[in-house]
């Protein structure tokens, strides 16, 4: 799944550029993970990590903001994710 194309998506104002999504009114870079939590017998399906690495030019370090979510499936989770950041 590439979630920097689906943030991209739901994101006009972004840009993408490979596997990250840029903001340029914000001067803000994402880096975007999905990753399954295979550690976890049995919820590998059913759940996602998703983390961001967030650079602004400003900061002296990058930010890591880190979610987890659960639900039937993985693509659920990851919609249920991105409707979050939608509405925030």
């Amino acid at each position: 799944m590439d979630i920097a194309k689906k943030l991209h998506n739901v994101f006009s104002e972004s840009k993408l550029q490979g596997d990250t999504v840029i903001f340029p009114d914000w001067n803000i870079t994402l880096l975007p993970r999905i990753e399954t939590l295979d550690a976890i017998k049995d919820l590998d399906k059913k759940s996602v990590e998703i983390s961001f690495r967030i650079s602004d030019p400003n900061f002296d370090q990058e930010l890591y903001e880190y979610q987890v979510g659960f639900a039937e499936d993985q693509d659920t989770a990851i919609a249920w994710h991105l409707e979050v950041l939608q509405s925030a």
